[in-house]
């Protein structure tokens, strides 16, 4: 099993309307592709950082999804919907797999 977890940065004074936002692809991703997903939120230290943590059974499975996600057109649009949110230049990424 493996966790993918992206981290963003909401712009100063839009850290509610931010994480917000990502829960709209939380619920998407859910909905549309069967993805566990959830948003996370720092409750100590630097507050304006959240992570998408999703879970896939397998990198197969993680691949085959991200390709598919980074193509729906419905995914663009949530992404620029979010421009004056998300600081979208200092996300980062890490996978994990669980042992």
């Amino acid at each position: 099993m493996y966790y993918a977890a992206i981290t963003v940065n909401t712009k100063p004074g839009m850290r509610f309307q931010g994480i917000e936002h990502l829960k709209k692809f939380s619920s998407w991703a859910k909905e549309k592709y069967n993805i566990p997903t959830e948003i996370l939120g720092n409750m100590g230290g630097a507050i304006y950082q959240n992570h998408i943590v999703s879970r896939y059974e397998s990198m197969a499975q993680l691949e085959e999804v991200y390709a598919k996600v980074l193509a729906d057109p419905e995914y663009v649009e949530w992404f620029n919907e979010g421009k004056d949110l998300i600081v979208w230049g200092d996300a980062r990424q890490a996978i994990y797999q669980v042992f």
